[in-house]
């Protein structure tokens, strides 16, 4: 596996020390009791008796975080960083780098023996694990490269189930410029989104924002249904009566006025026998 070429870093990215002190009042602010959890300073000496074990020089951002803080205490209410787990302390860091050197000696190359890229090992000799990852063991996590090269001090992801890769921070002082921005602004990190709960920093899943396109009320008015015309009342039909006998009342129309008919009527007879006037039914008269 070939070494990817790694971000660019920003121009003006904040110090660790910096960094660690937005994280520090946001948590005293919002979530003490994770605030708790974080370790005191890491001495010098036991900076360098650390280096000293395990045979690399750690790169200065690890250094200047760990003089904030020496790792968190696994313990309820952590401080976690998104999916990778709280930060290890120099004893965390000593104790799993030393176990997965020990795991990386009986797993074979992935790749070919004159392959030398930086992710083609299991676990390499220069990586220092320095989170705990979901589980708080070995298992998962981040991991600082110490090895010389354009990747030294860079951040990469391990998990035991899978091959590791680096990440999008190109060192430990962006991952912790990141971290500090998510926690200032709710932003996501891996997919999950900081809140503060019960005094304690939670991550939830991040659910993706859609924004509704603008609707006229005339659209609105034409998507709803033609109203329906009302149901013709029918009147229900009168129970007959236990003794069988009933009467049926119906409503029918009013009848249609007849044409008014004059009150006498003029008649010629074609025969030439004059003209026979009548009122009503019958004749009252006849002129020849």
């Amino acid at each position: 596996m070939t070494s990817l070429p790694g971000p660019t870093a920003p121009l003006q990215q904040p110090a660790v020390k910096d960094s660690w002190a937005r994280i520090d009042a946001w948590l005293a602010e919002h979530a003490p009791l994770s605030r708790a959890r974080l370790r005191p300073p890491a001495s010098p000496a036991g900076i360098a008796d650390a280096e000293q074990r395990l045979g690399v020089t750690f790169p200065p951002d690890l250094v200047d975080a760990l003089r904030c803080h020496d790792g968190v205490e696994p313990s309820e209410g952590a401080l976690e960083f998104a999916l990778k787990g709280p930060f290890a302390g120099l004893a965390d860091i000593v104790q799993n780098t030393l176990f997965l050197r020990s795991v990386g000696e009986d797993v074979p190359e992935l790749y070919e023996a004159e392959d030398d890229h930086e992710l083609n090992a299991f676990w390499r000799h220069e990586w220092l694990l320095i989170t705990l990852g979901v589980t708080w063991d070995a298992q998962d996590g981040l991991f600082l490269t110490c090895r010389a090269g354009d990747d030294y001090g860079r951040v990469g992801r391990y998990f035991n189930e899978d091959a590791s890769s680096f990440t999008d921070w190109a060192t430990l002082r962006a991952a912790l410029a990141a971290f500090a921005d998510a926690l200032e602004g709710r932003l996501p990190v891996s997919g999950q989104v900081p809140l503060a709960f019960e005094g304690r920093l939670v991550w939830e899943e991040a659910t993706p924002t859609v924004k509704a396109e603008p609707v006229s009320l005339l659209d609105l008015a034409a998507q709803l249904p033609e109203p329906a015309p009302e149901p013709e009342r029918v009147r229900p039909r009168p129970e007959p009566p236990k003794n069988g006998v009933y009467l049926a009342v119906g409503f029918t129309e009013p009848p249609k006025p007849q044409p008014r008919q004059p009150d006498l009527v003029f008649a010629f007879r074609p025969d030439g026998g004059g003209v026979t006037a009548s009122r009503g039914r019958g004749a009252v008269g006849h002129r020849p």
